[in-house]
């Protein structure tokens, strides 16, 4: 069966398990690399076999060798083209670089049968590296949840950093009271480092899909009500977004 490892993150709240695995100062320099790719529907099936077969197997040698901070396999529920999204956190971007190539090297020579099978269906990605702007904390023994929302923002390059500001004044109170209710699971904000168009991603985990939507209602309800100011502005800044919901399918440690 499909690993359904639930010690689950999404691209952006991968990085909310870096306060119990490394130091401050190493989560502060994390990042985020994620792989958003386009596949044949038909047979995307078989792609998640592959990497739970094989693939998972390779980022495991470099997160037991301290490479990697945690990694995750998620696939499309409701959104927009792409299909699937793997991700990896490393402490650094030096890390990260080294690593990526590592395992592209390990897959090229070590697994090309599956690697090419991989390829055939998942035909082209697009990748991002993110860093963390802002985020809960959650108990990192509590049970994963199984479900991600992701939004991903277009923003007004000049005056983004307002925007994180917003997040981390205005937004986060209201979402982390969230947290603690039990509503939502964890929450992220990250900022683009290098890689598409989008500037943003916030993300949200919840057990579920009807659960994490009416989270996401109420929260913004509750942005509007006690923050409307301040949520104005964050709109006029990074004004159009995509949205997704990933299933959360492997993730760990």
């Amino acid at each position: 069966g499909f690993m359904k490892a639930r010690i689950s993150i999404t691209l952006g709240t991968a990085a909310l398990l870096l306060a119990g695995v490394a130091s401050a100062q190493d989560a502060a320099d994390a990042v985020i690399f994620g792989a958003y790719y386009e596949c044949n529907q038909a047979t995307e099936s078989r792609a998640d076999e592959l990497f739970e077969s094989t693939i998972a197997g390779v980022y495991d040698k470099h997160l037991a060798a301290g490479h990697l901070l945690s990694y995750g396999w998620l696939s499309h529920q409701i959104g927009d083209r792409y299909r699937r999204l793997g991700y990896m956190v490393a402490p650094d971007m030096n890390t990260m670089l080294d690593t990526r190539d590592a395992i592209i090297e390990d897959l090229q020579t070590n697994h090309a049968e599956a690697a090419g099978e991989f390829n055939s269906i998942c035909t082209s990605h697009d990748d991002y590296i993110w860093s963390r702007v802002a985020s809960s904390n959650p108990d990192m023994t509590a049970e994963r949840p199984e479900i991600g929302i992701s939004q991903y923002y277009y923003c007004n390059v000049a005056k983004e950093t307002d925007a994180d500001a917003i997040v981390q004044e205005a937004f986060a109170p209201i979402l982390n009271r969230h947290v603690e209710a039990g509503n939502i699971n964890s929450w992220a904000f990250h900022s683009h480092v290098m890689g598409g168009p989008f500037r943003r991603l916030f993300v949200i985990d919840g057990a579920d899909a009807k659960s994490v939507m009416a989270a996401w209602g109420q929260i913004n309800q509750d942005l509007e009500a006690e923050v409307g100011d301040a949520a104005t502005e964050f709109s006029e800044i990074c004004g159009t977004h995509h949205d997704y919901m990933w299933n959360i399918d492997v993730s760990k440690p």
